[in-house]
C-alpha cells in the first residue's frame, strides 16, 4: 500500500496511512494527541482503509467518538 490512497480519503478525521508500521493515523480524541490503529497486515490496513477512510467513513465507530468533539456539526 502507498500513500497515494490519501488521495481518496474522504474522512475528515484521518491523518495518513502508515504501511511499514500496519497502522493508521487518525485525530486524537483530546487536544494534541492522535489516534493509532495497527493492524495484523498491511493488507487489513488497506482494506480497512478502503472501507471506512476513503467510502463510508460514517460506519467507523471512531469517527462518530471523534465527531462528539465538535457539537453542533
Amino acid at each position: 500500500m502507498s500513500n497515494y490512497i490519501d488521495a481518496d480519503v474522504r474522512c475528515p478525521f484521518y491523518k495518513k496511512a502508515l504501511p511499514k508500521e500496519k497502522k493508521l493515523k487518525c485525530e486524537g480524541v483530546c487536544e494534541k494527541c492522535s489516534t493509532h490503529l495497527v493492524f495484523s497486515s498491511r493488507a487489513e490496513l488497506e482494506r480497512f482503509t478502503r472501507t471506512y477512510c476513503c467510502a463510508r467513513y460514517w460506519d467507523c465507530g471512531l469517527f462518530w467518538a471523534l465527531k462528539e468533539k465538535y457539537p453542533g456539526d
